[in-house]
């Protein structure tokens, strides 16, 4: 009996949490589109080292990876379907390498990247 409690409760901790990546990845996904087709300035100051274009997109991106990963999570605990945790497993999996990879990158290239945030970017979009 208290087995299957502690289980119901991991699938509903899972699901809410999941829930929590979803609105979070929304929220992202919105202010990357709002920033791709805002016709004045944005609330936000342009990032000096990339330009505020390709912010938007990689706002956008992630805010759909994260999207993605909410829904796959939640509604595979929710509805326990094998297949959508599989998914859900495999894209944090995917997500965790990149992440690793852009650590090791950033510790290994860190001079290369210093000096490419020091030296002056063009304004010119």
């Amino acid at each position: 009996m208290a087995s299957e409690f502690c289980l119901s409760l991991t699938k509903y901790f899972l699901f809410v949490f999941n829930l929590v990546f979803f609105f979070l990845g929304s929220a992202l996904l919105s202010l990357g589109l709002w920033i791709m087709f805002s016709e004045t300035s944005v609330l936000i100051p342009a990032p000096r080292f990339i330009s505020l274009s390709l912010f938007s997109y990689l706002l956008i991106i992630s805010g759909v990876v994260t999207i993605s990963l909410g829904f796959f999570g939640s509604l595979g605990a929710l509805k326990e379907v094998k297949c959508m945790l599989a998914i859900y497993f495999i894209l944090l999996t995917v997500l965790l390498v990149a992440q690793t990879m852009g650590g090791v990158l950033l510790i290994t290239q860190k001079s290369i990247f210093e000096k490419s945030l020091e030296s002056p970017r063009s304004t010119a979009y």
